[in-house]
């Protein structure tokens, strides 16, 4: 079913968006990282998809309640989350995890040691090198806003050689608490010096945009898998299907600053 609010093209203001913008901020995992490809790529069979479905299901779930318990965030590393995330899918998958890992490059190791490696080096979709420079060309800062362990998030931008595409990265480490918290949101503004208004913020997590969006900022969601959405207040300000519009709109940004 689809919802009144996301009617909008990408078209109709994505450029407008990146015009007023001073820099683009991208979530990590689901937007620049496939968050499937450790699955995918872990030798499981026809299992894989069950895995990664509810591993990341079980991620996003731990990060709201450790969010909302009693006495205040109950914080540890996203990476702590992924690795008891990942227990229980492995559990839902009828998976042993202390089983050796097949495949070409599983030297030895079991396969739950597999699949957190391959999660440490997730791949980063097709459109993201070219947008990240697209923007850069336009004049636009970059940076990560995730959830990520700082460590998570360097292993995978190392592996998908981004280094030099992105201005800054940054964990809910520092603010000890997931997002969408405002306390995350707010590491833009106080580590990059700029105002709510002057950040576009884009992520795949429906969620994510949302919390952004009610925190001040800008929002594009990347709806990759053509998703619905939740059923929660608040819209994004354009929606796009991948991140090739929002690198056309640099782009064109770009022409008319020569």
């Amino acid at each position: 079913m689809s919802h009144p609010d996301y009617n909008k093209t990408a078209r109709d203001g994505i450029e407008a968006l990146v015009r007023q913008s001073k820099v683009i901020v991208f979530d990590a995992y689901g937007t620049l990282f496939d968050v499937q490809a450790a699955a995918r790529g872990a030798g499981l069979g026809p299992l894989w998809p069950k895995v990664a479905e509810v591993w990341r299901t079980q991620q996003l779930q731990a990060t709201w309640l450790r969010n909302c318990l009693p006495g205040g965030p109950a914080f540890v590393p996203f990476w702590t989350v992924t690795q008891e995330a990942l227990e229980v899918a492995l559990a839902a998958a009828g998976v042993d995890g202390s089983a050796p890992a097949t495949g070409g490059e599983a030297g030895g190791v079991t396969i739950r040691e597999r699949l957190l490696q391959l999660y440490k080096e997730l791949e980063a979709y097709d459109d993201v090198a070219d947008v990240l420079s697209k923007a850069q060309a336009a004049g636009r800062r970059t940076a990560i806003l995730s959830n990520g362990s700082k460590d998570m998030l360097g292993d995978a931008i190392r592996a998908a050689s981004l280094e030099d595409k992105l201005d800054a990265v940054i964990s809910a480490d520092d603010a000890a608490v997931f997002k969408p918290d405002s306390r995350v949101y707010d590491l833009v503004c106080s580590s990059l010096g700029v105002r709510p208004e002057e950040v576009l913020f884009v992520s795949s997590n429906n969620w994510d945009v949302k919390g952004a969006a009610a925190y001040g900022f800008a929002t594009a969601w990347c709806n990759r898998k053509g998703s619905a959405g939740d059923a929660i207040p608040g819209s994004p300000d354009v929606v796009i299907e991948s991140l090739v519009e929002l690198a056309e709109a640099c782009a064109a940004q770009a022409t008319k600053s020569e």
